[in-house]
């Protein structure tokens, strides 16, 4: 999905807000959030048979310490859900002490910094005028092919969103959608059904 259909106003407000939990000078400590959406619609005969929307999300962390990697995930994604993830991991990363060592700890990565959402056009198409469009292509198969028997439409859209911030100073986002639309009928002919399939699709949300 768009970073809209996220509920990301601003990817930089969200790297801020990362960075601010995460807290300067963390080390080799990472701060994950990632989201997924999608959303289905279905017609067949002009009847809509499958209207759906989804949206998941929700942080991880990761910490080294004396030699051990912690890990931590938590499925939401607000402040708390966020010092939740961090101190867990510090914690599971203290879990099992005999394998700890206190030498030379990790080498420092260099601080790269990356916005990746090139399809975000917008919120994209509302919800009531991705229907009507389903609506309008029904009618208009009608009216094209007298000889329509069935005739089944489909919009369907998956998007993914991650953002990650280091205690070492890397910040990245990124956020990708899929759409594809289906038709699949079935017309008389003298010999018999026709059944014909086609989709289309791309990278990027259903535009307004």
């Amino acid at each position: 999905m768009t970073a809209a259909a996220m509920n990301v106003q601003d990817p930089e407000e969200l790297l801020a807000r990362l960075s601010a939990r995460l807290g300067a000078g963390a080390g080799h400590a990472e701060l994950r959030w990632h989201a997924n959406a999608s959303a289905q619609l279905s017609m067949r005969k002009g009847v809509l048979m499958v209207n759906r929307r989804s949206r998941a999300a929700g942080v991880s962390a990761r910490v080294y310490q004396n030699g051990l990697y912690g890990f931590a995930a938590v499925p939401r994604e607000d402040g708390a859900a966020m010092d939740q993830a961090l101190a867990d991991a510090r914690r599971n990363a203290g879990v099992n002490r005999r394998h700890a060592h206190s030498g030379p700890g990790l080498a420092a990565a260099a601080a790269a910094n990356a916005i990746y959402a090139p399809y975000d056009s917008g919120p994209g198409l509302a919800w009531n005028d991705r229907i009507e469009l389903l609506k309008q292509v029904d009618a208009q198969a009608r009216r094209k092919y007298p000889d329509l028997v069935d005739l089944t439409l489909s919009l369907g859209m998956n998007g993914s969103a991650k953002a990650l911030v280091t205690g070492e100073g890397a910040r990245a986002f990124s956020d990708v959608a899929r759409s594809v639309f289906s038709a699949r009928l079935t017309l008389e002919s003298k010999q018999g059904p026709v059944a014909l399939a086609d989709q289309l699709g791309g990278l990027g949300d259903v535009d307004a």
